[in-house]
């Protein structure tokens, strides 16, 4: 995982009041550079958390086909004595 790191700034908060302060000193060049590194950091892919063993195994359960879901209601219908 990516951390923060803007001009020596870590946190959103420290970065948020250093672009103001770079933006009443007249340095809007840099304000827009540090937005764009704010967003940059702000829109960066999240982090992928791996599934478990059993969620991993379930992902791997083969879903029923239509054969198999003939076979399903077919032998449903004889237990219960539908048609």
């Amino acid at each position: 995982m990516q951390n923060l790191y803007i001009n020596g700034m870590e946190t959103e908060e420290d970065v948020i009041n250093m672009i103001k302060d770079t933006i009443d000193s007249g340095g809007l060049e840099d304000a827009k550079d540090y937005l764009d590194q704010l967003s940059a950091y702000l829109n960066r892919p999240k982090m992928w958390v791996e599934p478990s063993k059993s969620q991993e195994a379930e992902l791997k359960m083969p879903f029923p086909d239509a054969t198999d879901q003939h076979l399903i209601n077919r032998n449903f219908n004889k237990a219960t004595g539908g048609k």
